[in-house]
């Protein structure tokens, strides 16, 4: 992790402050997983599940990923800059 210059702001800790720092890319970011999760499950070469069930699975799935994702990033165990 690079080190923190003193013009840029605190760091969120909390997935809380997180989002409210970030809201549009929270909101993107999770419909994102969510599709892919549904998708994922209700493609051929997936699990083929129905469209419904799939939905049903997918969105929790993709919550949870990016409930795990985001808290990662504004604890700073994520890192974005590759």
């Amino acid at each position: 992790m690079r080190p923190r210059r003193a013009s840029e702001p605190e760091p969120p800790t909390t997935l809380r402050n997180y989002v409210l720092q970030n809201p549009g890319y929270a909101v993107v970011t999770w419909i994102f997983l969510c599709l892919m999760a549904v998708a994922c499950l209700f493609a051929d070469n997936g699990m083929h599940w129905s469209l419904p069930f799939a939905v049903l699975g997918g969105v929790p799935l993709g919550t949870i990923v990016w409930c795990l994702l985001t808290f990662g990033t504004a604890r700073g165990w994520v890192d974005g800059d590759a």
